[in-house]
């Protein structure tokens, strides 16, 4: 029986790791405007008329960061169909992201993100017509993620 348990550790030990990394790995990658982070789209669904966005945040300074990002500036263009889609928001006016912080304008994501650390924010948005192939995502405080593609 240990033996079983002894093999099955060794398989997830060799495996994870190539699985977390295919899972994270950047779809695109934008600085931001003032040069002290980096922000990757990980992760683009669109699942049952939702499009969920993942983003990691890297600090690229030498000095612990705290960046906020107000998910009501947050969007994306269907470039294709020429509409802007802001986040999907719950019954209390939140939008569906996280993690929040502070309730400001519906929510705020806000961390402090040591030298070379990673913070990940997600939102939800309604989706886009089946014909659009890819969007425009902006992100408060970063170059726009242009002509990103949809996995449906």
């Amino acid at each position: 029986m240990k033996k079983v348990h002894i093999l099955g550790l060794v398989l997830v030990l060799v495996f994870l790791p190539a699985l977390s990394s295919s899972a994270m790995t950047p779809i695109d990658t934008q600085p931001s405007s003032d040069g002290t982070l980096e922000a990757s789209v990980v992760g683009l669904k669109v699942r049952n008329g939702v499009l969920t966005v993942k983003f990691s945040l890297k600090n690229i300074t030498g000095k612990t960061l705290e960046p906020g990002i107000s998910f009501a500036q947050t969007y994306y263009i269907d470039i294709k169909e020429k509409k802007k889609y802001f986040g999907l928001k719950d019954e209390k006016g939140m939008y569906i992201a996280g993690p929040v912080k502070y309730n400001w304008d519906g929510g705020f994501f806000k961390e402090k993100i040591p030298p070379g650390g990673k913070a990940f924010v997600w939102i939800k948005f309604p989706a886009p017509p089946e014909g659009t192939e890819e969007i425009d995502i902006y992100l408060p405080g970063f170059l726009p993620f242009e002509g990103v593609r949809l996995k449906r």
